[in-house]
Order: structure tokens, then C-alpha cells, then sequence
């Protein structure tokens, strides 16, 4: 039996079953962004570039809460500094820091300085990484988050040790490595493993044994996480340890191996092929080592194409192709100079000096809200004790007025002569005070020399590579000095008394540290490279005042010249 149903209603009975259908799709295809931010961080130390991918794809728009969307901030900074993308500043991270601070999120301002530290340092402001890293540790240890603690240590020897920090910068990976240990993060391990073994190649021959089962151990643990970036790093520090060593063909294998790991990373494939070019010459391969020099070459890395243009040109100086040893040359001097014009590695021995005192500024910042109850109370007080002792003054007689003036007066010159004996004896003390030091800096800030040479190095910033509008003769150095022995009785000659092999030179050089002036700004004022202040200043260390034990940073010298 046939029935007929309208057109009608089959429309609308299809449209009806598609209904619940559309329904379902959509309760199907809600995002859960809060659980992505939560992968997003999970990948972040094993997979950065598709932690970042994942980060790019939320929209904060998308996100409900700010506590979320502070979140996302502060991982995506993360991930683009882990991918080496250039930040340009931290204000971004500040608000985040501003936002923790608030709702007391230690967690929260933990990571925060963190990556604080990371975007500082890829600015090349090393002292402010440092302190904010010294900020994050603090944090870290408080809610007990030792794989960020780990990341923090390891982060902080990179910056000792490329400061010349080097003895420094090892405890504070072996740290790092027994963090790594405690949380069970083999990458973190065998990054700080490999930090280690490279500090004892560093240190000569005999520690070569050291670095090498260091640097072995490190391989075999980034094995077992397939970490090809962290694996390709390590493979080219084994071959660089193996081609001293000479051992040519663990040289050439580590670089292959380094090669095939890095494959898909442009810029460490780059560094790879330099290091195997450096390990075929030490089997006569000079064809081969040609081949991966030039293909090193195409790297942006300046101190890569400095080197590899030099190689390139002492091979062809080896070939007596003396048109081609020219050309290479001079592409090699002019990315050396391009390379020490760019470079802004930062002195951090102001960093060192101040750590403490950010230390205390950071406990204040967290007791802000108590003392500004205490300042108004404080004030009221005083206020309260002035008036009352005005309104009792106001009663005394005239006579006892006078007779105070008088007791004043007869202890007036006694106390004068007191402070002048105390003068005569400070001067004839065996050591000088920081206070001293500390109140130099500030009196000789205020002097026209000083400003002059603030405007050299404002220049020099400004035009990097240029020669300077102003320099500084050799009698305003002689001024200059002349200040500071005015300011600090007695002290440029009992620095010439204790260390007489110092020159006019080398005393203006630890003047300018002694007032706190960085090496890049010193090496402005002398318009020298960075390059060359660093080696004047191992040589006055070694050479001129008997220093052999230690660490060879700037610091210690600073030191031996505040303890004459």
C-alpha cells in the first residue's frame, strides 16, 4: 500500500536528522586550548620548534582567563628563544612578572625570570640574565621545581664560562648534571655532561682523558632520547677533542656523524661541516676539507665564515695559489672585523659585585605592601615628636639656652681635632674600605673627564665600527688618574709601590675597573678591541702582579688591586 507524504515534510525530516548530526560535530570539534598550553610545555625542552608551532596556533583571544593568557605569553617567549628567534626586549615578561606578583604565583614568577634570564642574555646583557637567573633559582627552590633549577644552572655556567669564568661555570654544571640525576632529565644530563668534558678539553692534554669520557657519556645517554640537535652538539665537540688528540678518523667520524644529525637544522649543519673541514687536513685530505669549508662558508654565523675562510686561505697559501690565498684573506679579514664590531658579550663583573644587593631588592619587593603601611605611620610619628619637642624648647629659659650653646661651643674644636687624627690614621691604614672605593665611583661620576668618556662610549654604541669624534689623550689620562689618587688618598702610588712593573697604561686601565666601568666601554675609551683589554688584562694579572692561581677573570684583579 502506497502512501504519499509531501514534499514538505521529507524537507524538514532531513533537516531535522541533520540537526543532531551538526550537534555532535561541534561538540566533537571544541578545542580544549587550556590542555594545548599544557602540551605546548611539555614539548618544550624535547620538541621547541613544535612547542612553538602548537603556541602560534591559540589565539589568546581564544583563552578564557588572564592567568592563561599570561601563560601563553610566557611560553611562546620561551619557545622562540629555545628557536633562537631574536627578542627585542622584556617588557612583555615584565608584565607577566607584574601579574604573578599580584596572585602570589611563585611557580608562575619562577619560569617568568627565567626566560627573563634567556631573553637578556639573547640581547647580549649578560649581568641582567644573571641576576635574573639568581632571581629564578630563588623561586625555583621554594615550590621545589628542580628540572627548571637544572635549566637555570646550566644557563648561568654558559654565561661564567663565556666571561673566562671557566672554574666557576663547571661546579655550577656539575649542579646542573646532579639535578638532572635527581629528576631523571637525560637531556639536561647530557647537556651538562658536555658542558663539563668541554671546560677539561679546555684546560690542556693532561685533562683530555677526562673530557673525553665525559663527552663519550653524554652521546651515549642523547642515544636513548633522539634529541638530534642536543646529539649533532656533542658529536662535534668529541671530534674537535679527538682531532687534538690526533685521532684522525674518530675526528672525521664524530663530524659525519654530527653532519647527518644536524641535517635538518641549517644553521648547526653550517658549524658540522666546519668541524669536519677541520678534521680531513689532519689526513692530508685537502680536497675534502676544501669542500666542506666552502659549504661551511654560506653560514650566517660570522665567527663560522671568519674561520672558514681563514682555513680556505691557508690551504691555498700550502698550494702556493697565491691569487686565491689573497682573496680568501681578505674575506677573512673582513668578517674577523665585522665579527668583533657585532660581538656585544658583556663584562659581568658589576653583575657578581651587585647579585647580593638584588638579592635584598627582591625581598623588599615582596614586603612593598607592608612598608607602605610603615613609611606613613613612621612619618606621623616623627611629625608627632617634633612638635612636642618644638612646644618643650619653646619653655626653656634664656639662660639655659645660652648655656647650651656654650657646652656646644666648648666641645666644638676637641671634636674637629678628633676627626682629624682619624683622617691621618685612615690614610696610614694597610687596606682601603669598599665604602672608599664605593664613594670614588660616585664623586668622580660627577667629573668632566668622566663625562667625556660617557659621550665616547655613547658615540662608539651609536656608530659601531667608526672611529671615534672624541678620543682620550694621553694627559687627560694622566688627569684622570691624578682624580682618583685625590679621591682615594694615597692609592695610585701605593699601587705602583706594590706592583712596580705597571705602567701609565695599565694604571689608567685598573682605574677605569676600580670605578666599575665594563670591559667593552674600556676597550671604547682605548679604542681597542674587546679582544685586546681582555689579553692587557691576563697580562697585567699574570705578568706584573704574580697572579697565577685562580680563575683568570677580571674580578680577581679587581680584587688584588682593592686589597694594597
Amino acid at each position: 500500500m502506497f502512501i504519499f507524504v509531501p514534499q514538505v515534510v521529507i524537507q524538514m525530516m532531513k533537516k531535522l536528522c541533520i540537526l543532531p548530526l551538526l550537534l555532535a560535530f561541534v561538540a566533537c570539534t571544541h578545542i580544549d586550548y587550556a590542555r594545548r598550553l599544557v602540551d605546548a610545555d611539555s614539548l618544550l625542552s624535547v620538541r621547541p620548534d613544535s612547542a612553538l608551532t602548537l603556541l602560534r596556533s591559540i589565539s589568546p583571544a581564544r583563552l578564557h582567563t588572564e592567568e592563561e593568557r599570561m601563560r601563553h605569553a610566557l611560553l611562546t617567549v620561551e619557545a622562540e628563544c629555545r628557536n633562537r628567534i631574536p627578542q627585542r626586549d622584556d617588557s612583555l615578561l615584565k608584565a607577566v612578572i607584574h601579574f604573578a606578583r599580584e596572585h602570589n604565583d611563585e611557580q608562575l614568577l619562577a619560569r617568568a625570570y627565567y626566560c627573563q634570564g634567556l631573553v637578556n642574555n639573547s640581547l647580549k646583557q649578560q649581568d641582567e640574565a644573571l641576576v635574573a637567573f639568581l632571581q629564578s633559582e630563588k623561586y625555583a627552590h621554594e615550590v621545589g621545581n628542580l628540572k627548571l633549577l637544572g635549566r637555570i644552572y646550566i644557563n648561568m655556567g654558559y654565561i661564567y664560562q663565556s666571561n673566562g669564568i671557566d672554574a666557576k661555570g663547571d661546579s655550577v654544571y656539575q649542579l646542573a648534571a646532579k639535578t638532572a640525576r635527581q629528576v631523571g632529565d637525560s637531556a639536561l644530563l647530557a647537556e651538562s655532561l658536555t658542558r663539563q668534558g668541554m671546560y677539561r678539553m679546555g684546560l690542556g692534554k693532561e685533562q683530555y682523558p677526562v673530557a673525553k669520557q665525559l663527552l663519550l657519556r653524554a652521546y651515549q645517554i642523547n642515544k636513548k632520547t633522539r634529541l638530534n640537535k642536543q646529539g649533532g652538539a656533542i658529536a662535534m665537540s668529541l671530534s674537535n677533542l679527538y682531532g687534538r688528540m690526533q685521532q684522525v678518523d674518530s675526528a672525521i667520524y664524530y663530524a659525519q656523524q654530527a653532519i647527518d644529525l644536524c641535517e635538518n637544522d641549517t644553521i648547526e649543519l653550517h658549524r658540522a661541516q666546519y668541524f669536519l673541514g677541520n678534521a680531513f687536513p689532519l689526513s692530508g685530505q685537502t680536497d675534502s676539507a676544501r669542500y666542506y669549508y666552502e659549504q661551511s662558508s654560506q653560514t650566517s654565523f660570522l665567527s663560522i665564515k671568519m674561520g672558514a675562510y681563514m682555513q680556505l686561505a691557508k690551504i691555498a697559501k700550502n698550494e702556493k695559489n697565491w691569487e686565491l690565498a689573497v682573496k680568501y684573506q681578505e674575506q677573512a679579514n673582513r668578517y674577523k672585523e665585522e665579527f668583533y664590531v657585532s660581538s656585544q658579550e658583556t663584562d659581568i663583573i658589576s653583575a657578581q659585585k651587585d647579585l647580593e644587593v638584588n638579592k635584598k631588592l627582591l625581598l623588599i619587593q615582596d614586603y612593598q605592601q607592608i612598608i607602605l603601611w610603615i613609611i606613613p605611620t613612621f612619618l606621623i610619628t616623627i611629625g608627632i615628636c617634633l612638635f612636642l619637642l618644638f612646644k618643650i624648647r619653646k619653655q626653656k629659659t634664656p639662660y639655659e639656652s645660652v648655656r647650651e650653646d656654650l657646652s656646644s661651643k666648648e666641645f666644638l674644636l676637641p671634636h674637629a681635632q678628633t676627626n682629624t687624627k682619624e683622617v691621618e690614621e685612615y690614610v696610614k691604614k694597610d687596606t682601603y674600605t669598599e665604602d672608599v672605593f664605593e664613594s670614588c665611583q660616585q664623586a668622580i661620576r660627577q667629573s668632566e673627564l668622566y663625562r667625556k668618556i660617557q659621550r665616547i662610549v655613547n658615540y662608539q654604541k651609536e656608530h659601531p665600527g667608526k672611529n671615534p669624534a672624541e678620543t682620550f689623550d694621553a694627559t687627560e689620562r694622566e688627569q684622570f688618574v691624578s682624580e682618583v689618587n685625590v679621591l682615594i688618598p694615597g692609592y695610585v702610588e701605593r699601587l705602583r709601590e706594590r706592583y712596580p712593573e705597571l705602567n701609565d697604561i695599565d694604571i689608567f686601565i685598573l682605574c677605569l675597573c676600580l670605578i666599575g666601568m665594563s670591559i667593552p666601554h674600556i676597550a671604547y675609551v682605548m679604542n681597542r678591541t674587546r679582544d685586546n683589554v681582555y689579553k692587557r688584562l691576563r697580562a697585567i694579572r699574570k705578568e706584573k702582579m704574580g697572579i697565577t692561581s685562580g680563575d683568570n677573570s677580571v674580578n680577581e684583579v679587581l680584587q688584588a688591586c682593592k686589597q694594597i
